[in-house]
Order: structure tokens, then sequence, then C-alpha cells
């Protein structure tokens, strides 16, 4: 098995999978080896980028929060953040004042509560509530504390 990462790694910053490693690839499915990307992006996000055909078998995605069978689109296992586990690094996060986004539940985990909590500019967050505007939610605590699951929180310090 031969895992990597995604972003910045496998995907240059030119938005583009070296000829080379996309021949790797193959090859290594040729002789049988399983290939898997893991990255923090969701199957929504991967799949604009990697087509339904890419030479991988399996994609860790949401920075471990499932894991798809790339071939069939079928997520193989799916883990989840509790109500109660929300709740407390809700709170944990109010403290801190970190800006943070907060996603739904898998398969749904493409849309996102953001919480804009410090007053610094905060460039990365911005990008990425700009950059996926129509899946932002409304950071309302109130909607937020009374999800049952989530797939994950992203905490993006300036």
């Amino acid at each position: 098995m031969v895992i990597t990462d995604f972003d910045g790694t496998l995907f240059s910053d030119n938005k583009t999978v070296h000829k080379r490693d996309y021949a790797t690839l193959l090859e290594l499915g040729k002789k049988g080896i399983k290939r898997v990307i893991a990255t923090g992006r969701s199957p929504f996000s991967a799949s604009k980028v990697l087509s339904d055909d890419f030479p991988i078998d399996y994609l860790i995605f949401s920075s471990g929060a499932g894991i798809m069978n790339w071939k069939t689109k079928e997520i193989e296992h799916n883990f989840s953040i509790s109500s109660d586990m929300i709740k407390e690094a809700y709170s944990v996060l109010e403290e801190t004042g970190f800006d943070f986004m907060l996603h739904k539940n898998i398969p749904d985990n493409h849309y996102f509560y953001s919480v804009k909590q410090n007053k610094e500019k905060n460039s990365d967050f911005e990008r990425r509530c700009s950059l996926y505007r129509e899946y932002r939610l409304n950071g309302n605590k109130k909607d937020i504390m009374s999800l049952d699951k989530a797939s994950q929180f992203v905490i993006i310090k300036t």
C-alpha cells in the first residue's frame, strides 16, 4: 500500500498532478499495490479536482473522518463527532477566541458552519469561506449545539 498526501504533495501548487506521479500510480495499480490519498478535503471537494478514473483505490478524506472506495464511491468507514463532543469542543473554542468551522456529518460534510470570533484579519479563514460560500451555513451557536453528529472541526488561527 502507498499512501500520499494530496494538496501540495501529489497535487501541486499549479493545480496539476505531475505526469511522472500519475504514471507511478498507474504502475503501482498494475502491480496490485493499493493506492491511497489522505487529505483534509471532503469527497465533494476531492471530486472537483480528481476524475472518477483517477488511479487510486481509496480516499481517506476530511482528515481521517472517512474512507471512500474511489472506484465505487462507497464510503466504507465513517467516523463522527458526537453531540456531547461538539458541545464540549465548542465551549473550549469559545474560550480561546479562535475562528473555526464545523463540518456537517458525512456525506454532507462539504456543508459547514463558520464561526468568526477573532477581530483580527484571518486570510485563510476568509479564503475558505469565500471559496465554498454556497456551502457555508450560519455559525449560529444554537444550531451548532443542536447537531447530533458532525465530521470535523477545522480551527484556523490567525
